[in-house]
């Protein structure tokens, strides 16, 4: 029962402004906000707004949103002084510097969060996929089109829609089993997913979450590799 709507931002050609959003859904929703029907890039950005709110998806999914997509929606709207109100409380996007592992990399970004909502970068996904199958020779989205056999007629937002559908399910069993919300269990690690199955095993027994531990020293041991 997850409605997943996907998202593409096309700037313009020297990439400082919104050319055109295109927007689909999984039950074959899909508008594209662009000059046409809207009157200038403030139009663009309001008709998005109203599109997320009037479809009301579960989660947003988008490829690179949180390096690209998101930073300049966000730009463009300040320029506008428009504020988003398509969270589910009526509020809009929230941003925080942050990072996560993948293999021997610390991959650092822009988290945004959106009330009510799930936001899937879809690159995010695709950095994990490869740590496991280390296939990839780009990270472009052409190339990504391509590993994965995408027809070259589908939009943007339908190969974000098809390349997640084939991505995103691991992660969606896993909040069956761990207390976490789809979009911290793409970016959690082992570890914080332990620590969220212990917390919550601690909150159903009814008892109180231990302080940690103070740092301290202590006496160690010395090892030499020959």
């Amino acid at each position: 029962d997850l409605k997943r709507m996907q998202l593409s931002v096309i700037p313009d050609a020297e990439e400082k402004s919104i050319a055109a959003i295109e927007l689909g859904g999984t039950d074959g929703f899909s508008l594209r906000c662009d000059l046409e029907n809207c009157t200038d890039e403030a139009g663009i950005i309001a008709a998005f707004d109203r599109a997320v709110k009037e479809y009301d998806p579960d989660v947003i999914e988008g490829f690179n949103i949180c390096r690209i997509a998101l930073p300049l929606l966000e730009k463009r709207a300040k320029k506008y002084k428009y504020a988003f109100s398509c969270g589910r409380n009526d509020t809009g996007f929230v941003s925080r510097k942050s990072r996560f592992s993948v293999a021997e990399k610390q991959i650092s970004f822009n988290r945004y969060s959106l009330y009510g909502r799930h936001l899937i970068d879809l690159s995010h996904l695709l950095l994990f996929y490869d740590a496991v199958h280390r296939d990839f020779e780009s990270f472009e989205f052409p190339y990504i089109r391509d590993y994965f056999n995408i027809a070259p007629e589908n939009s943007a937002v339908e190969a974000i829609q098809s390349i997640c559908s084939l991505l995103l399910p691991a992660y969606f069993y896993k909040c069956g089993t761990l207390p976490l919300s789809l979009q911290d269990a793409v970016l959690r690690g082992s570890g914080a997913a332990l620590d969220s199955l212990f917390i919550a095993e601690y909150q159903r027994a009814g008892h109180s979450v231990p302080y940690p531990e103070s740092s301290r020293n202590f006496t160690g041991a010395l090892t030499r590799a020959g």
